[in-house]
């Protein structure tokens, strides 16, 4: 005969209805702790562990968000200064254009003026498109030529002033000897003085000095110098510049003054050409 095996005995689960009654009696026995206050203590001594805890997690959580809010404020700023940047260069530009536009209109419009009192002259208005108002140098080269009827030698000036002549010329454009070049030479008189002749000269510094002034004639500081017209080179009377310096010798016949021309050489933008002006040929 086989033997047998003798079997484990095995609680059995608790049934739900147990687990119900045990669930209704902790919630009775709770409330009525809670009611008496038996759980005040316990509950205290929970929230002291657990308020620093709770104090840590908030700060670092506010610490956390204040990083996200900082790089999101970053960004922000450092996007308006790019746009605050754009618009200050705008600006910038725009101001410029507009400085650049009124001062060009403003030299037009002397220059209309002063071709309407000078209508004898008969004044073409160029653009200078090119400069170097070195003493080596001395030249400009204008964006008109032989199509606008300009011609070798003829007299280029601006409202403030002679500039110097056409030495040479293509279709479209014309290089022009400024008269503060040394090998540039015009005859002058001393306005007010007819007789107070010479030759403006041009000086390697760029300066411009008037010779052969006849030592009887009186000469002052501040004397304006014009063209003269002798020889035919240039028209009378336009403007050179005024005297800053004489110098005379008793045993010299003529004096020589310094000049400080009206025109600014080294800003030349716009000039008129008198082609009404035919220079004679010597």
């Amino acid at each position: 005969m086989s033997a047998r095996v003798p079997r484990i005995a095995t609680s059995a689960a608790p049934s739900p209805l147990a687990w119900l009654l045990i669930f209704v009696t902790l919630s009775i026995v709770a409330t009525f702790a809670d009611s008496r206050h038996l759980l005040d203590g316990p509950r205290q001594a929970v929230m002291r562990v657990l308020s620093p805890v709770q104090a840590g997690v908030s700060r670092v959580g506010q610490g956390i968000g204040g990083v996200f809010s900082g790089w999101s404020e970053v960004g922000q700023l450092r996007d308006e200064n790019a746009a605050l940047r754009r618009t200050m260069e705008e600006l910038v530009q725009e101001t410029v254009n507009l400085r650049a536009a009124e001062l060009e209109n403003r030299e037009l419009r002397d220059q209309l003026k002063y071709s309407r009192e000078n209508q004898s002259l008969t004044l073409l208005p160029a653009e200078v498109i090119g400069l170097d108002s070195s003493a080596l140098v001395g030249s400009a080269v204008i964006n008109r030529g032989r199509e606008s009827g300009i011609q070798d030698g003829m007299t280029v000036q601006s409202t403030a002033g002679l500039i110097g002549r056409v030495v040479s010329l293509t279709a479209t454009t014309s290089r022009i000897l400024l008269i503060n070049h040394p090998s540039s030479s015009v005859n002058a008189v001393i306005q007010g003085a007819p007789g107070a002749t010479g030759q403006v000269l041009g000086q390697p510094d760029g300066r411009l000095a008037m010779r052969y002034i006849p030592q009887a004639e009186s000469v002052k500081v501040n004397d304006v110098v014009v063209t003269s017209g002798l020889g035919g080179a240039f028209p009378k009377n336009v403007p050179i510049g005024r005297i800053v310096h004489i110098e005379t010798r008793d045993v010299e016949m003529f004096q020589r003054a310094v000049i400080e021309p009206f025109v600014n050489f080294r800003k030349l933008s716009h000039v008129m050409v008198a082609t009404g002006f035919i220079p004679t040929k010597l």
